[in-house]
């Protein structure tokens, strides 16, 4: 896949005092020899082995490498106004992973009781090469770009260009055991079980040097409940916890390199706990459920241009789904979420009880798809989003606004020689709203301009 002349993100300093309104939909701040070229090659392999009618033996493995080439000028803001630099990086990164899993999954009964147990065991070993060559800034303007041709001299480099080094490795590998209980003809589910996980992660600086090294295991159980007291209702609940690897320090944030660049951070412990019921009645139902996620928060880079990550994000939430054929030929989907997010445990205290940084405080949505009599096979659709505003920084000085956006598609059904085949055409962005769409990780993601996509698929 190649990818020339996107649009990029926008980085935002923590020096800034205000984030500018997005330009045009349709801007792009881009430059024109900028790109991007990825490349993945990938297989896999899976078996299963019925040992008798209750249990099974499975195994599982495969393997990816990806290439990734690119050129890219991210701009960053130096004014409310939307002036901006850039800088011109290539980047040439390699990465390797493999995978693996095996277990053992069955069924027994011990009196009334019935069990659904399996054991398994996974590993992921992923292997990164990088290298960098960085120029100079350049002056432009968010809201007027203007071309500027390709800058020549490059004198920041990390590692070499044409043969990149290893920055990061790691192993992850866990051993599971479950077991769920059912009681009175499983109208009552319990599952319960234990994970032993073991995470190793070693990180190296572009010249080589090594920068981190974690080998970290912890044992944690998961738990969970399924009651069904009516035929199309259900209540759940579970809990669930794990440990995951720690982010990676950028090279380079608003066009000049970062102090710790290529820094491993340790890996962390999570949980989420949810609860919920779901009605499902075939043509419509609904679900509203509630969850409580902790994790460590996501990492930034502060005025000093240093990658940071302190403290603990909690966030919670409250999700609603409802969907159903309240006519015949009209199918309505709407949802609804609303989170709060708290900071606990940043240095020296300066950020305890902010909000997180990218994590919007809502998200709504509404789509319609419906049969147009007289017309076989002709369906027309159409979407609503609206998402909450957004924090930039862990500080909570800086914030993007609300944005709504509405979609319109249709379809056209029908066969070809005893072959189904569907035309698609979707209109995405109708208005042509400019909005940031996104703050995660402290970089403005601005929404996409007005487009049409269309498709064909064809049943063999």
């Amino acid at each position: 896949q190649r990818i020339n002349g996107n649009r990029n993100t926008v980085y935002i300093p923590a020096t800034l005092t205000g984030i500018p309104h997005a330009p045009d939909a349709d801007t792009n701040y881009s430059q024109k020899w900028t790109f991007t070229e990825l490349e993945d090659t990938y297989g896999m392999a899976r078996g299963e082995y019925d040992l008798n009618d209750q249990w099974t033996l499975y195994a599982a493995a495969g393997a990816k490498h990806t290439r990734e080439v690119g050129n890219y000028s991210t701009p960053t803001l130096r004014s409310t106004a939307g002036a901006t630099t850039a800088s011109s990086m290539f980047v040439a990164h390699d990465e390797d992973n493999r995978s693996a899993m095996a277990g053992l999954r069955g069924t027994l009964q011990t009196g009334p009781v019935s069990h659904q147990i399996n054991l398994g065991v996974t590993g992921i070993w992923t292997e990164q090469r990088s290298a960098y060559e960085l120029s100079g800034s350049f002056a432009n303007d968010l809201y007027h770009p203007i071309d500027v041709a390709k800058p020549t001299v490059y004198p920041y480099v990390g590692g070499d260009i044409n043969y990149p080094g290893i920055v990061g490795k790691t192993i992850n590998r866990s051993m599971a055991i479950s077991d769920t209980l059912g009681f009175m003809d499983d109208r009552i589910l319990v599952t319960y079980g234990l994970r032993r996980q073991n995470l190793k992660v070693d990180g190296w600086s572009y010249a080589g040097a090594r920068t981190a090294t974690y080998d970290e295991s912890i044992t944690t159980p998961v738990y969970g409940i399924v009651l069904k007291p009516w035929e199309h209702v259900s209540l759940y609940a579970n809990s669930i916890e794990g440990l995951a690897k720690g982010p990676t320090a950028p090279a380079t944030a608003g066009g000049a390199e970062v102090t710790n660049r290529g820094q491993a951070f340790a890996p962390a412990r999570s949980k989420q706990v949810e609860a919920g019921i779901k009605y499902d009645k075939g043509t419509y139902g609904a679900s509203f459920g509630v969850y409580r996620i902790e994790q460590p928060s996501d990492g930034y880079v502060d005025a000093q241009n240093t990658y940071v990550r302190q403290g603990t994000q909690r966030n919670r939430g409250v999700e609603l789904n409802i969907y159903g054929e309240p006519l015949d030929g009209l199918r309505l989907l709407a949802g609804a979420t609303v989170m709060d997010t708290e900071l606990s445990g940043t240095k020296n205290g300066a950020n305890n009880g902010n909000r997180a940084i990218g994590v919007p405080n809502f998200q709504y949505n509404l789509g319609a798809d419906w049969d147009v009599p007289g017309l076989e096979g002709v369906a027309l659709n159409g979407r609503m989003l609206r998402t909450g505003g957004q924090y930039v920084d862990a500080a909570n000085t800086q914030s993007i606004p609300a944005w709504n956006r509405f979609d319109l598609g249709a379809r056209y059904s029908f066969e070809v020689e005893q072959r189904a085949v569907t035309l698609r055409a979707n209109l995405e962005n109708v208005a042509n709203t400019r909005y940031w769409a996104s703050a995660n990780g402290g970089y403005l993601s601005q929404g996409e301009p007005r487009a049409l996509k269309v498709s064909a698929t064809v049943d063999f």
